[in-house]
């Protein structure tokens, strides 16, 4: 916006929108009318003062800073025309069923709150578009009438203790972010006809952002669910930690796991708890990158393998105890001449406790002799709790056992923590920024292009 509209529009809408501190004096212009009102400070009782409900047109409520406040009264059927309602980081414990009447509201905010209830009547804002319920300690289940949400976008869920999702969900064909699908029923809840499955997921052709949960409990289904997801970007698949993990739990997990094949449009790729021992058979593919020519982002979480990867940009590994080695298959087929891992900016692997060795058959030539061509443009390396590992390929030494890191030339940023082998550090002509834990050996030698950052005697 250009700064003269912005302004313009600044000077429209003075004196509609005010912070209210709860004892203070409310001052409003007889010309004004206050459509946006934050309330800070306040008791264990929602009142806003009696000017705002005589003017009857307030749009947005939001609260702040409200650690005592319990419950919210019938104040909000004097608030027909609100479109937006935040009570976040409040500790309210339910909702009114007067929340029904509210036939105009398109955003409410319960994040972080203490409730415990929501009541049926939610069913009947047929114009509610966002509904965000993420980091709900204390609620374990959603009203049947979620589903009757027809103009519903936006549902966040992440981190709230659901026992189940109702059946229907399917029928919010309009929405873009599912933030917390949960797959079946837990123990606790009242019957598997209202558990939600992975077909519902079939009619969602509108969703960018899905995040699947307690995929264990899927039930084996047909086909790919996903394949009319053709906008979507961002997918999250998380099973639950369950240990020991059965042969047929595994053979469970592959099947589910291959009907969630993502499409071409995805751009990021979220991995948990995955229970079998490779990757599923869509990631397996020789034409990997034909198949995802848009995936950048790779986050693998407690998984138990790795195979062939595509031209990532951000690649993380966490907690994959059975990877012992790392060899040339991950690579995948490398066109002559060409580099591995062309795009890859940023590496992480966390907690491979019995990863010993990192080995690649990229190999180019020079005057010198043969040198891997490995992570051209890598920015940032991290290698955090890998005990065993000794080598890796590209000159990266890095952890525990690690004494030299050279040859990284795009490299911009190192991390060196709790290792006290480490004495050589060469060829990183990029480098701008050096952090850790720990003083470099006084024996060693580290070179940075043509400064020193740490100058001994050596070769």
């Amino acid at each position: 916006m250009h700064d003269l509209l912005r302004s313009l529009a600044h000077f429209l809408m003075e004196g509609e929108g005010i912070l209210f501190n709860d004892g203070a004096r409310l001052h409003t212009s007889p010309l004004t009318k206050v459509r946006r009102l934050t309330m800070a400070n306040i008791g264990e009782r929602l009142q806003l003062p009696e000017v705002i409900l005589k003017q009857n047109c307030l749009r947005t409520l939001i609260l702040r800073d409200a650690p005592k406040i319990r419950m919210i009264n019938d104040v909000l059927v004097r608030l027909e025309h609100l479109r937006v309602l935040d009570l976040s980081d409040s500790c309210i414990e339910g909702l009114p069923d007067s929340i029904g009447k509210l036939l105009h509201l398109r955003y409410l905010e319960l994040d972080r709150t203490s409730i415990r209830r929501i009541p049926e009547s939610i069913g009947r804002l047929a114009n509610l578009q966002t509904l965000s319920i993420a980091e709900c300690k204390c609620l374990d289940q959603l009203p049947k009438t979620i589903t009757m949400l027809r103009s519903l976008r936006c549902l966040r869920l992440k981190r709230t203790p659901l026992t189940h999702l109702p059946k229907g969900i399917s029928k919010l064909k309009n929405l873009i972010t599912l933030g917390g699908l949960i797959i079946g029923c837990s123990e606790y809840a009242t019957g598997p006809d209202e558990e939600c499955q992975l077909e519902e997921l079939r009619s969602l052709s509108k969703l960018r952002y899905v995040r699947i949960h307690n995929l264990e409990r899927a039930v084996k289904g047909g086909g790919e669910v996903l394949a009319n997801m053709l906008l979507l970007k961002r997918l999250f698949l998380s099973w639950s930690n369950q240990a020991p993990v059965w042969q047929e739990q595994m053979q469970r997990a592959e099947e589910t796991c291959n009907s969630l094949c993502p499409p071409p449009s995805v751009r990021e790729l979220n991995i948990k708890e995955f229970p079998y021992q490779r990757f599923p058979i869509w990631f397996r593919s020789p034409s990997v990158d034909a198949c995802f020519p848009n995936l950048s982002y790779l986050i693998l979480d407690h998984f138990p393998s790795c195979a062939e990867l595509p031209k990532l940009k951000f690649l993380s590994i966490r907690e994959a105890d059975a990877v012992v080695a790392i060899g040339p298959e991950i690579l995948g087929h490398i066109p002559p001449g060409a580099a591995a891992f062309p795009k890859l900016e940023v590496m992480q692997f966390v907690d491979m406790r019995n990863w010993e060795q990192w080995s690649s058959c990229m190999t180019e030539e020079d005057g010198d002799g043969e040198r891997l061509r490995l992570l051209p443009n890598l920015h940032k390396c991290y290698l955090i709790d890998c005990p065993k590992l000794r080598a890796v390929p590209g000159g990266l030494r890095r952890n525990h056992s690690l004494t030299e890191i050279v040859n990284l030339a795009f490299l911009d940023e190192l991390h060196v923590s709790s290792n006290q082998r480490l004495q050589w550090i060469s060829f990183l002509p990029s480098l701008a920024e050096v952090s850790g834990d720990q003083r470099l050996p006084a024996d060693g030698v580290c070179v940075c292009g043509e400064s020193r950052l740490a100058a001994a005697p050596g070769p």
